[in-house]
């Protein structure tokens, strides 16, 4: 699933907790919609789109 490859890799201190709770935000709710029977082509995408602007923008604490 797209939301564990965004994720591989990633440890949750190196990054600020609002930016890591944006990602997670997202990560919850690509898994839900992926397991969602009546999940539109169109809600995928958005889910898809979320994640990767949510991990694009997580910010380093350092």
């Amino acid at each position: 699933m797209l939301a564990d490859d965004i994720l591989a890799g990633l440890t949750a201190s190196d990054y600020t907790p609002e930016s890591r709770a944006v990602l997670t935000d997202a990560v919850e709710a690509a898994r839900f919609l992926s397991g969602a029977s009546s999940a539109t082509s169109q809600q995928l995408v958005d889910a898809t789109t979320a994640l990767q602007t949510a991990r694009a923008s997580l910010v380093p604490t350092s």
